[in-house]
C-alpha cells in the first residue's frame, strides 16, 4: 500500500509526462476520487491515518500528532533511551524487536472512546493479526526546522497508525531518521532517502517467503513535508516544491514496484488527507491480478468514481478474503463502470467531478443567501402590496413568487450541464433564466382556474424528482442543495435539502390537487401523491431516506385524514406517531434482509441493534442530535425563520380577511398547512441538517402564500373589509344601580 498525502489527481493530470512509474501502475487499475471527510470535515493527516486503519470515523490524539518510534530508535525523552523503553513505561507493555511504537496510543483511545463513532482503533491491524498476516510501515515524515514549536513537533510518523492494532505497536518496519538525508534545497532541508527507503521496503516485503501473505505501507513523506511547508515560501516556490515532490515520489512508486510481482501481489494506493490550502477529495486506486481497469465504487457511495476513507481498511480486508469488523462502517471498494480505456481518460474524468463538487461548495452560501433574500423580499412586498393595493404590486409578486419556486427548480437541473467549467457568471444567468422559463411555461399553461399556475410548478417539482431518484438521484449530483463528494454526507438517495423542499411541495400541491379534482376523487389523488413521495422516499433501493419515513408517515395521516374529511383527534395523532414507527422497523429489516453490501446506513443500524450494540444505537442517535442542534447557529437560514413568521402573523392578525378567503376559496388548505407542520417539525428534530429543513419548508410555503394572495387580488379584486383587523367588540353598559334595589 502506497499513500499519497495532500495530492488530488489534478496533480496527477497536470503532472502526467513526469510521472512514468505512477501512471504505468494507474493504466492497469481501478480508479475513484476519495472523499477524506474528518470528523472536523476538515483535511488532517493525523486523523486520515487514524481513519484508515479504523475504518471508520475517528479523530486524532491530543498533544504532538506524529509521535511513533522504532522500539530500538533513541530517544532523549526524559530518562528513557529508547521508543520501546518509553513505551514500556506508558502503557506496561514491552513491544517485540523490530516494530514501531506510538507513544500517543493511549491519548488516541480516549479521544475515540469520548466521540460518539463508535470508531475501535486499529481495527485494520488487529484483524491482520488475528489472521496471521505480517504488517510493516515504512514512513518518516518529519519536519525539522521552522514548524517546530517544540522538540516533539518534528515528528510526522503518522502513517504507522494506519497497521498499529489496539496496543499502538506494528510489528515491522521502518520510522526513524535514518530514512532521510539532508537536502538543502528540499522542504526542511530534508527528503528521502530513495536507497534506504527501498531497502526498508525490501526486508518487510521479503518476509513473505515461504507463502507468507503481509501488508507493507509506504508513504510518500516528501509530499506530506511539501505540503507542510506551503506557509513558508512563496507561490512559486510553493508550486516547484510539489513538482519536486512528485517527481521524488515516481521515482519512489518506481523503485516499489519493481520488488512487487502483478501476478501475485495487490496494490493499493490512497490519500490519507488533501492538501491544507486546497480541499478537494483525495485519490485511491486498486492493481490486483484479478481485477480490470476502470472506475471504482463502495457500498458507501453507490456512485462509481467515488469512495471514502473509511472504505480502505475493509478493501485491505477483501482483498485476503477476511471478514469486515462490525465496528468498521466503511465497504470494500467495487468495480464500477469501466471509465475510458486508459488512466489519463479515467483521470480527466475524476478531475472534472472534483471541480464539479468545488465549485458547488463554492455557490452553495450564495444560492442560500439569494434564497433566503427571495423570501424576505417577497413578504415585505406582499406586505406593502396590501397596504397600498397596487395592481401592477401584485402582478410583480406573483412573477417573482413563481420564479422563486423555479430558481431552486433550477439548481438542480443545473446538474445537467456541466456549468463548473464555465463560472459562476454562466450558472447565475442559468438559473436566472431557467427560473424565468418555469414561470412563464407555468403561466401560460395555468388558465384554466387561478391557482393553476403554481400547481403546476409544484407538479413539476414533485414528479421530476421522484423520476430523479428512481432513475439514480443524478440531479442531485453536485449540485447547489443536493448530494456533495466533497461534504461526503451522502451520495445517493434524497439529500436533506432536497427532502425539505419536494416534501413541502407535495404537501402543497396535494391540498390544491385534492380542491381542484374534487370530492372524494381529489382528497385520494392529493393522498396518492405524499405516499408516491412516502414509498420513493423511503425504501432503501430509491431514497434511502431512514428520517424521512418517520416524518412523512403521520404527515400522510394527518393530511389524508383531514382531506377525507376526518377530524384529527388525539387518538389519530398517536396512531401516526405509532404507524411511523411501525413503518420504520419494517424499512430496516428490510434493509438488513438484503445482502450486506448493498445495505444502506439503516441497514447497518439494524445491525447493530440486532447484534444488541445498544450503545452504537444510542451513539448514531446522540451524534445525529447534537448535529441538528449546531446548526442553529447557522445565521442564514435562522435569519430568514423570524421574517416569514413576523409575515405570517402579519397575515393573521392585521389582513385576517385575506386568508380566511383563501381558505374559503381552497378549503383543502386547511389540511395541506396541517401536514406542513407535522412534516417541518418532525423533518427539523429528525434530521442532522436541522434549521434548514423547517427554513426551506418555510421558503415554499412562503412563495405560494405570496402566490395565492396576489393572484386572488388580480382575479378577483380588492375588498378594503377583508383587510382591516377583526373590530374590537364594545364593551357591555353596566345599568346604573337603582336606589333601594339589591342587584
Amino acid at each position: 500500500m502506497v499513500t499519497l498525502p495532500a495530492v488530488a489527481w489534478k496533480d496527477v493530470a497536470d503532472h502526467e509526462a513526469e510521472l512514468p512509474n505512477l501512471m504505468r501502475l494507474l493504466d492497469g487499475s481501478r480508479l475513484a476520487d476519495l472523499s477524506t471527510r474528518t470528523p472536523g470535515r476538515r483535511p488532517d493527516r493525523t486523523s486520515g491515518y487514524v481513519i484508515l486503519g479504523a475504518g471508520a470515523r475517528a479523530d486524532r490524539p491530543h498533544g504532538p500528532p506524529g509521535l511513533l518510534f522504532g522500539v530500538s530508535e533513541p530517544l532523549t525523552v526524559g530518562a528513557a533511551t529508547t521508543g520501546g523503553e518509553l513505551f514500556a513505561r506508558r502503557t506496561g507493555h514491552r513491544a517485540p524487536p523490530g516494530s514501531v511504537v506510538d507513544l500517543s496510543v493511549a491519548s488516541l483511545r480516549d479521544r475515540n472512546a469520548s466521540l460518539l463513532y463508535g470508531a475501535r482503533v486499529g481495527a485494520l491491524g488487529e484483524a491482520l493479526a488475528e489472521a496471521g498476516i505480517h504488517r510493516a510501515v515504512v514512513a518518516n515524515a518529519d519536519e525539522p526546522g521552522p514548524a517546530a514549536t517544540t522538540g516533539l513537533d518534528v515528528y510526522r510518523r503518522d502513517a504507522a497508525r494506519a497497521l498499529t492494532g489496539a496496543d499502538g505497536v506494528v510489528p515491522g518496519g521502518r520510522v526513524d531518521g535514518g530514512l532521510l538525508r539532508a537536502d538543502p534545497a528540499a522542504p526542511f532541508g530534508v527528503r528521502y532517502d530513495l536507497a534506504a527507503v527501498t531497502r526498508a521496503f525490501g526486508r518487510a516485503w521479503g518476509s513473505r517467503d515461504g507463502g507468507r501473505r503481509a501488508v507493507v505501507l509506504v508513504e510518500a513523506s516528501d509530499l506530506a513535508r511539501a505540503d507542510s511547508y506551503r506557509p513558508f515560501v512563496t507561490g512559486p516556490r510553493r508550486e516547484l516544491f510539489k513538482k519536486w515532490a512528485l517527481r521524488w515520489t515516481d521515482e519512489l512508486v518506481g523503485a516499489l514496484l519493481r520488488r512487487v510481482d502483478p501476478d501475485r501481489d495487490a496494490v493499493v494506493l490512497a490519500t490519507p488527507a488533501v492538501a491544507k490550502a486546497r480541499g478537494g477529495l483525495g485519490m485511491a486506486a486498486v492493481r490486483a491480478p484479478w481485477t480490470e481497469p476502470g472506475l471504482l465504487e463502495s457500498a458507501t457511495t453507490r456512485r462509481s468514481g467515488f469512495a471514502q476513507l473509511t472504505d480502505v481498511a475493509p478493501t485491505i480486508l477483501d482483498l485476503f478474503g477476511l471478514p469486515i469488523p462490525d465496528e468498521m462502517e466503511g465497504r470494500p471498494f467495487e468495480p464500477g463502470r469501466r471509465g475510458g480505456a486508459d488512466a489519463a481518460s479515467r483521470i480527466d474524468f475524476l478531475v472534472d467531478q472534483e471541480a464539479a463538487g468545488l465549485f458547488r461548495d463554492r455557490m452553495l452560501p450564495q444560492v442560500s443567501t439569494v434564497y433566503v433574500l427571495s423570501i424576505v423580499v417577497m413578504s415585505l412586498g406582499t406586505v406593502a402590496a396590501l397596504q397600498r393595493r397596487r395592481r401592477w404590486a401584485f402582478r410583480i409578486l406573483q412573477w417573482l413568487a413563481l420564479w422563486m419556486l423555479g430558481v431552486m427548480t433550477a439548481t438542480w437541473l443545473a446538474g445537467l450541464v456541466p456549468l463548473h467549467r464555465s463560472g459562476p457568471s454562466a450558472y447565475w444567468a442559468f438559473l436566472a433564466a431557467t427560473g424565468a422559463a418555469i414561470a412563464v411555461l407555468a403561466m401560460g399553461v395555468g388558465r384554466r382556474v387561478w391557482f393553476d399556475p403554481v400547481m403546476a410548478v409544484l407538479a413539476a417539482v414533485v414528479v421530476v424528482f421522484l423520476g430523479d431518484v428512481l432513475t439514480g438521484s443524478n440531479l442531485q449530483w453536485n449540485t447547489a442543495f443536493g448530494h456533495s463528494p466533497t461534504v461526503a454526507g451522502r451520495f445517493y438517495g434524497i439529500d436533506n435539502s432536497t427532502f425539505a423542499f419536494v416534501s413541502a411541495c407535495a404537501v402543497l400541491l396535494a391540498g390544491l390537487l385534492a380542491h381542484r379534482l374534487g370530492g372524494r376523487r381529489g382528497a385520494w389523488a392529493g393522498t396518492g401523491v405524499l405516499v408516491a413521495l412516502l414509498a420513493v422516499d423511503g425504501l432503501p433501493f430509491w431514497g434511502a431516506d431512514a428520517g424521512g419515513i418517520l416524518a412523512l408517515v403521520p404527515t400522510v395521516l394527518v393530511t389524508g385524514s383531514m382531506l377525507l374529511g376526518y377530524r384529527v383527534r388525539v387518538r389519530r395523532v398517536v396512531g401516526a406517531l405509532v404507524a411511523a414507527l411501525a413503518a420504520f422497523v419494517a424499512v430496516g429489516f428490510l434493509d438488513l434482509a438484503r445482502p450486506a453490501d448493498e445495505r444502506t446506513h439503516l441497514g447497518r443500524l439494524f445491525e447493530k441493534l440486532v447484534d444488541g450494540d445498544l450503545n452504537g444505537v444510542t451513539d448514531v442517535i446522540r451524534r445525529k442530535l447534537d448535529l441538528l442542534l449546531a446548526t442553529i447557529n447557522q445565521s442564514v437560514w435562522t435569519l430568514m425563520l423570524p421574517v416569514v413568521f413576523l409575515f405570517l402573523a402579519y397575515l393573521v392578525y392585521r389582513a385576517p380577511g385575506r386568508l380566511r378567503t383563501l381558505q374559503d376559496r381552497i378549503p383543502e388548505l386547511r389540511a395541506a398547512l396541517a401536514g406542513l407542520l407535522v412534516v417541518g417539525v418532525l423533518g427539523f428534530a429528525l434530521n442532522d441538517s436541522g434549521i434548514s429543513i423547517p427554513a426551506i419548508m418555510l421558503g415554499v410555503l412562503d412563495g405560494v402564500l405570496v402566490f395565492l394572495l396576489a393572484r386572488e387580488w388580480l382575479v378577483f379584486g380588492d375588498d378594503p373589509l377583508l383587510d382591516a383587523p377583526a373590530p374590537t367588540p364594545a364593551p357591555t353598559p353596566v345599568p346604573a344601580p337603582v336606589p333601594g334595589v339589591e342587584r
